[in-house]
């Protein structure tokens, strides 16, 4: 990965049309020690809520929290698109959209938290996390010499689900999700997706930032069309993405000099 720069940035502020996607948490906010407490600073809001007036701008945020939780945390923002459930809950101004399967996918997702927390000894610290349609299992506040025996648990529980081919088990952060997820379905998918959905008026430079293990996918999509930035104090890692940025302070930093960037080279073509 080579790092965000100025030149870059400013490819992008000249751009006529632009696609940005977003990651919520460890993007836009600071990865905290309990999701609910990620709420969207106000300045990071309203920088989102100016980038968005521009005309030829479109933004949207994908997210593996559930669409509520997104749209709660992130607060409103005019003219986003909210993606929630790695695109599985799409909503936005003018659309609404939840995949078909969804309603009998959180039946059983209802079962397996139950299970869950049925098989698993509670341990101090651990967060088991509804999102309707996957669960996500927390142990960022665990003590680091419970991780194994709570991880050892898990995989005992989740074993016989994973058998069904029903569900994916997938680790980020401090987390293991078990999310259910139809085949080839994924950030990347769902980025394509938009990019279709919205081509009308000319092509859109897509622009996506994120942290995770499954912002790869969106990475790897955008990889010969777009320009991708993780978010990471390691950019050695390896990694889909062409660009690094090290934190969502200068994610931020950047949202405050495409506004001013933009508002130069497109005086009066505010919407």
């Amino acid at each position: 990965m080579r790092c965000f720069n100025d030149k870059l940035a400013e490819k992008i502020a000249r751009a006529p049309r632009v696609f940005f996607f977003f990651d919520y948490d460890g993007t836009l906010t600071p990865i905290v020690q309990r999701p609910e407490k990620a709420v969207l600073k106000k300045d990071v809001r309203e920088s989102l809520r100016a980038l968005s007036r521009f005309k030829g701008v479109k933004i949207a945020i994908v997210s593996g929290r559930s669409l509520k939780d997104l749209q709660g945390v992130a607060g409103p923002i005019p003219g986003a698109i909210y993606a929630g459930n790695h695109g599985l809950e799409i909503k936005s101004k003018d659309f609404n959209w939840i995949y078909p399967a969804a309603k009998q996918a959180a039946k059983v997702m209802a079962r397996i938290r139950a299970d869950l927390k049925k098989k698993i000894r509670p341990v101090a610290g651990m967060l088991l996390e509804n999102k309707t349609l996957g669960i996500s299992l927390h142990y960022r506040l665990v003590p680091e010499s419970k991780v194994a025996s709570l991880y050892a648990q898990f995989q005992k529980a989740i074993a016989p689900w994973l058998r069904l081919g029903m569900i994916r088990v997938q680790e980020g952060k401090k987390v293991w999700e078990v999310r259910f997820r139809p085949r080839l379905w994924h950030k990347g998918k769902i980025v394509q997706q938009l990019l279709k959905k919205h081509c009308q008026g000319g092509r859109f430079l897509p622009v996506f930032f994120g942290d995770d293990r499954t912002d790869e996918d969106a990475f790897g999509a955008l990889s010969s069309s777009g320009i991708t930035v993780k978010v990471t104090q390691n950019p050695r890692a390896v990694s889909k993405a062409r660009y690094y940025i090290h934190s969502p302070a200068e994610v931020f930093d950047f949202l405050r000099y495409l506004i001013q960037s933009r508002r130069a080279h497109f005086r009066g073509i505010c919407s």
